[in-house]
């Protein structure tokens, strides 16, 4: 676990959130931390994320040495991806190139307490734009041993983009 961060109660504005089921996800982030600086997993019933549970991956921080290991990976990520990462750790996954940068996101997430909003290039699909969101979760209130993480892949080429938008699907 990851000692909590004392400015762990800023976090970004749903505002500035670029997308909106993102910004929407930050919202029910922060009611349900209300008071304390981030909340528990279990703060968050199935139904409640339900509207994103698709596009969401639930990661277990490991603090020595920091790594995070997929607890869940959405459906739709799976069809993004073409592999189901659950139970894989996220620098298992990632591409030689792009392992330090993604992982530097999570780090942040987890030892400052604070939600990470980025929008970048997918690493993995260069026609691809991805908005991540990650959101810290402690269960005893002191330590970041959660990350809710709401992944989505957009097509800028298309409406519709993903999965449809992908080269060799048909439309």
């Amino acid at each position: 676990m990851i000692p909590i961060h004392p400015s762990g109660l800023s976090a970004p504005d749903p505002f500035l959130i670029a997308h909106g089921k993102l910004a929407a996800l930050q919202r029910l982030w922060q009611k349900r931390r209300g008071e304390r600086r981030v909340p528990s997993r279990g703060d968050f019933s199935f139904e409640d994320l339900g509207p994103w549970m698709g596009n969401l991956g639930i990661l277990e921080v490991e603090p020595a040495p920091l790594r995070f290991r997929f607890r869940l990976y959405g459906t739709r990520l799976v069809d993004f991806d073409d592999c189901d990462f659950t139970g894989r750790y996220l620098d298992d996954v990632l591409t030689v190139e792009w392992r330090q940068r993604v992982i530097a996101h999570y780090r942040r997430c987890a030892e400052e307490a604070r939600p990470v909003y980025t929008i970048g290039a997918s690493g993995r699909k260069d026609w691809l734009t991805i908005h991540r969101l990650l959101l810290p979760c402690s269960t005893d209130g002191s330590s970041v041993d959660r990350i809710i993480v709401g992944l989505y892949p957009e097509n800028p080429g298309r409406q519709s983009g993903w999965p449809s938008g992908r080269p060799g699907r048909s439309v």
